[in-house]
């Protein structure tokens, strides 16, 4: 049974291996990316060539850093606007009709039937 468990146990361990765990850039390179990405965040080719050269990094993962470098501030850009933003009156409108508790409607929890009246 040990044998089986530690057999099963060193596959697991090869095939988590295998998995994709993400990329880590070495923070030399995230600190070019960075200063690049603040004078232009849309390099040309040849410039991603360059960059790319410079870091010692495939083309592909500096596009693909830029990208994901544009985006992060696109994102954070919208989240921004959005919290010092005031709701426009349909959104208001909107906001007091989730708020507002639904009709109620009452409910008799006990129907016994009455006794009979005794009468003297």
């Amino acid at each position: 049974v040990d044998l089986l468990q530690n057999d099963i146990s060193s596959e697991f361990e090869q095939v988590k291996k295998k998995q994709y765990k993400g990329h880590r850039f070495p923070p030399e390179a995230v600190k070019v990316l960075l200063s690049v990405f603040e004078e232009n965040s849309s390099p040309s080719k040849s410039e991603i060539a360059e960059i790319a050269a410079r870091v010692e990094l495939e083309e592909v993962q500096v596009t693909g850093w830029f990208q994901r470098a544009r985006r992060k501030k696109q994102v954070q850009k919208q989240t921004r606007s959005s919290m010092y933003q005031l709701p426009s009156p349909q959104q208001s409108s909107n906001m007091k009709a989730l708020n507002q508790s639904p009709p109620t409607i009452p409910i008799q929890l006990h129907a016994l039937p009455q006794p009979p009246l005794i009468s003297s």
